[in-house]
């Protein structure tokens, strides 16, 4: 007989530092934690142990840190509250490379050697990993009018979606160098939050018109 219970979760570590985290990233082969947050601490912690293997000040022109992610099986990015630059660094947190940007950058979204980072100007700057594991501009997308709140690539990496203050939602392919799919209009208000299904055939939104919609690739229903 099969056991249909719920699985029993229990912490096994805990930790509590001076600087408080706010973005969380796990290194691909699952040994590591990362966490970034404020007075620009960047920490990174054994999975297994919670301890803490190596930490650093990334000196980012913000107080704090508000987005972290892993980019490749061998880098990570940081970006600060209102900072014109993502850091790169590699899994030691040494850092490697600064990606400029033309304003201020709030957040950043990764695929395999891809990124995606928007900007308080509404432009989404892509980037691709190239030789000598350097990442390299791309090209820009300033399809939005406004800021831009969120960016989710799908789980199978084909789509990058887009989302802001001007209420719509953009869906590009990214193996044709991100020419835009759709838009998706009906929302009301600010889109803030997006989300692919595991399967990237539904794409899940919020906005401040206090509506969660769902979007359909081919013949499917929510």
């Amino acid at each position: 007989m099969t056991d249909s219970s719920p699985p029993d979760y229990s912490f096994v570590w805990s930790s509590k530092d001076s600087a408080r985290p706010h973005s969380l990233a796990l290194s691909h082969d699952r040994r590591f934690v990362f966490s970034g947050g404020t007075a620009n601490t960047l920490v990174k912690r054994d999975l297994r142990t919670g301890e803490i293997v190596t930490s650093v000040t990334a000196t980012h022109n913000s107080i704090n840190i508000w987005m972290i992610a892993l980019a490749s099986p061998t880098s990570l990015v940081s970006c600060g509250f209102g900072d014109n630059v993502v850091k790169v660094w590699n899994l030691d947190l040494e850092q490697q490379q600064e990606l400029q940007h033309p304003s201020k950058v709030y957040s950043v979204a990764a695929s395999p050697d891809l990124l995606a980072s928007r900007c308080e100007s509404g432009v989404v700057g892509l980037w691709e990993l190239g030789g000598e594991e350097k990442w390299e501009k791309k090209k820009s997308l300033e399809d939005h009018k406004g800021s831009v709140y969120a960016m989710v690539f799908s789980s199978n990496g084909e789509m990058l979606a887009t989302s802001g203050m001007d209420k719509k939602i953009n869906v590009y392919s990214v193996a044709n160098d991100f020419s835009r799919m759709h838009t998706l209009e009906g929302h009301t208000g600010w889109v803030w939050s997006l989300s692919f299904s595991p399967e990237s055939t539904r794409l899940v939104s919020c906005s401040n018109d206090k509506a969660i919609r769902c979007g359909i690739r081919r013949r499917e229903r929510c």
